[in-house]
């Protein structure tokens, strides 16, 4: 399962089709740390706005262009996102030859480029800010040419 996915098709959620915008998913909603048994380490999702379980569950991914605000409106983020694997990261115990990113004392899959991992976690972990993702479909033929960014690989 991929996690960078809605688990099932959300009738709920917008796809805008413009000359200047071609298939671009959007999703609204409330911004959390997700994890469950299995995850091992917490993933940066968003709940979307009236839908219910996993069928709302959005998780960030690479090249996802993203706002997030906090309860007043102030814009937190606002850009693409570019996972960072590194900065942070330590052993997982002692003599693993393997590391993973830690933030607030979390185990957690990436962190925002640019971003120190426990300002980035601080954005979800209150769990009282709200987000935006907008996302282009594998389709999209100049997501390129418009963001000035390569397109997000094609998530199945």
């Amino acid at each position: 399962m991929d996690a960078s996915q809605p688990l099932s098709p959300d009738p709920t959620s917008s796809v805008e089709h413009t000359p200047t915008m071609p298939h671009l998913q959007v999703f609204e909603g409330a911004i959390f740390p997700f994890f469950e048994t299995g995850t091992e380490g917490l993933l940066w999702a968003l709940q979307q706005d009236g839908v219910c379980g996993y069928e709302g569950l959005v998780c960030l991914g690479e090249g996802d262009l993203v706002t997030i605000h906090s309860p007043e409106g102030e814009i937190l983020f606002e850009g693409v996102i570019k996972q960072d694997y590194q900065t942070g990261a330590i052993p997982r115990y002692e003599g693993d030859p393997c590391s993973q990113v830690t933030a607030l004392g979390y185990w957690v899959h990436w962190s925002q480029e640019g971003w120190a991992p426990d300002s980035w976690a601080k954005l979800f972990v209150d769990e009282c800010n709200r987000g935006t993702i907008r996302r282009f479909e594998p389709s999209a033929p100049d997501v390129a040419s418009l963001t000035g960014e390569t397109p997000p690989p094609h998530r199945t």
